[in-house]
């Protein structure tokens, strides 16, 4: 999906906002439920699910898949992308480390 190394990090950021805009303004049940059916994984989701027996390349494939979709809404849940966070965070560390830090100089 992101093969073209010159804009992988800037789609990848882009797709996760657009996951997080559409996880805020949507019921959460619905989001769910959507993003299980991306990865092919409601009937998973349901209680009588039988995972198909000895097949192990069903099991693995399966697993692989939920493995991508905890990934992906663990991802979702965390990824912070607020302009300037970043810089507050840093200036409240050099404060926690040297108390004599002072952000803004005196004129």
């Amino acid at each position: 999906m992101y093969r073209d190394p010159r804009c992988r990090k800037e789609m990848y950021d882009q797709d996760i906002i657009m996951l997080q805009l559409g996880a805020a303004n949507m019921n959460p049940d619905e989001y769910l439920i959507a993003l299980l059916d991306k990865f092919n994984l409601v009937p998973w989701a349901d209680a009588s699910f039988d995972s198909g027996g000895n097949q192990d390349d069903a099991v693995r494939q399966i697993a692989t898949l939920v493995e991508e979709f905890l990934a992906t809404l663990i991802i979702i849940l965390s990824e912070r992308f607020t302009p300037g966070v970043g810089e507050v965070m840093k200036r409240q560390r050099l404060k926690f480390i040297d108390p004599s830090f002072h952000a803004v100089s005196r004129i």
